[in-house]
């Protein structure tokens, strides 16, 4: 999570010092391309199909075959 808080805080002072040195348009391109690309990222990994993984413990595969993970 402080690996999330730090990128996000970096970005923002990236985005904040383009637009005082380059104007509007440059950040506001550098975000929406970083959007697309997380968006086409997300696509293909839910076009890919899940492999499954082989149980260490009885009860912890869900029926498919895929294996089941902890919240944390």
């Amino acid at each position: 999570m402080a690996g999330s808080v730090v990128s996000t805080a970096a970005a923002g002072v990236l985005l904040c010092e383009l637009r005082r040195h380059r104007g509007l348009l440059t950040p506001v391109m550098l975000h929406l391309s970083t959007n697309s690309l997380g968006y086409l990222f997300a696509r293909i990994a839910a076009e890919l199909k899940p492999v499954p993984v082989a149980s260490a413990k009885a009860g912890s595969e869900h029926p498919s075959g895929m294996r089941l993970t902890g919240g944390r």
